[in-house]
C-alpha cells in the first residue's frame, strides 16, 4: 500500500453554486487545494475517501519534487 495519495476534493453545489468541499487537513487547519495536493495515506484521509469529501486522482504534472513521506 502506498504511503501517500494525490486527493483533491470533491465539487459541491449549494445555493446553485459549485465550488469545492471544505475539506480541512487535520494538521494545518488549511484547506485542501482545489488542484489536489500529497497527503500521507492515514485513517483521517481514507475516511474522507470513503465518506465522498474527496478523491483519489494522479497529479495533473509529475510533481518537482518527490511526494513528502509520512511519518508514523
Amino acid at each position: 500500500m502506498a504511503t501517500n495519495i494525490f486527493v483533491k476534493p470533491v465539487l459541491v453545489t449549494i445555493d446553485g453554486i459549485t465550488r469545492p468541499a471544505p475539506v480541512r487537513d487535520p494538521v494545518s487547519f488549511k484547506r485542501l487545494d482545489p488542484a489536489g495536493e500529497w497527503k500521507p495515506r492515514s485513517q483521517y484521509w481514507n475516511r474522507r475517501l470513503l465518506q465522498g469529501d474527496v478523491i483519489e486522482v494522479s497529479p495533473a504534472q509529475a510533481p518537482s519534487s518527490p511526494p513528502p513521506v509520512a511519518v508514523s
